[in-house]
């Protein structure tokens, strides 16, 4: 089979819990978020053709986030998981007690993509942002806004100069 027969592959790659399988469950397989938390964790990579906004078809590979596994997938497997990948998406838990392991993970799997997928499209996303709605719901009848800031973009300045410009101008 030539490279343009196959379904593009979709790697699902990030941290041990960080919802992966949670999201393929919701968006490939149609499942309600109150059925997630049945799922158990991904072993090794669970490969699945799914068909996704009609006709197109994709080779769907969800790759458990355990360290064994990672540094499998980073070694052993490297030419496996990361050759003919059209996308990668990688998962980071806005939660993680982990990040510079995170991080790290996450740059050998670009290092990896570059050896074997170069015109691979690579999306981030950070999960679990409902903890956002979870301390709105914490502050009872008071009126709060959640707002998500970040020390290295302009977000943090915005934030505090609309918040001060509405408190006191």
């Amino acid at each position: 089979m030539k490279a343009l027969d196959r379904p593009p592959q979709v790697l699902l790659m990030g941290a041990s819990g960080s919802g992966k399988t949670s999201m393929r469950s919701m968006i490939f397989s149609n499942n309600p978020a109150s059925l997630t938390s049945r799922l158990g964790a991904t072993i090794d990579v669970e490969q699945n053709h799914v068909r996704f906004l009609g006709d197109l078809i994709l080779n769907l590979w969800d790759c458990g986030g355990q360290d064994a596994f990672m540094d499998s997938y980073l070694s052993t497997q490297r030419s496996t998981i990361f050759s003919h990948a059209g996308v990668m998406i990688y998962v980071f838990d806005v939660e993680s007690r982990e990040m510079a392991k995170d991080l790290e993970y996450y740059r050998d799997c670009l290092n990896g993509l570059s050896q074997f997928s170069k015109d691979v499209c690579v999306f981030l996303l950070v999960h679990k942002m409902d903890l956002a709605m979870e301390l709105e719901k914490a502050s009872g009848d008071f009126p709060v806004k959640v707002l998500g800031t970040s020390i290295y973009d302009e977000t943090l300045y915005k934030v505090h100069k609309t918040l001060l410009r509405r408190r006191f101008f």
